[in-house]
């Protein structure tokens, strides 16, 4: 994913379901998500498959 993604994901699911048309993201073992919080923090989220767990790191 790139860095526009959680912003887009926010305003809606419209407008990022063009994203993975192509790719099959739940065949995927992990899917890394950059974060970037009020243009000045960066952060990560991380989405294990395998795990049905969703991860947030953030220092």
């Amino acid at each position: 994913m790139n860095t526009f993604f959680v912003p887009s994901l926010l305003k809606g699911y419209k407008n990022v379901s063009r994203w993975t048309r192509h790719v099959d993201i739940f065949k995927e073992d992990m899917i890394l998500v950059p974060v970037h919080v009020d243009n000045v923090h960066w952060c990560m989220a991380i989405i294990d498959m395998s795990k049905n767990m969703i991860s947030y790191y953030d220092h």
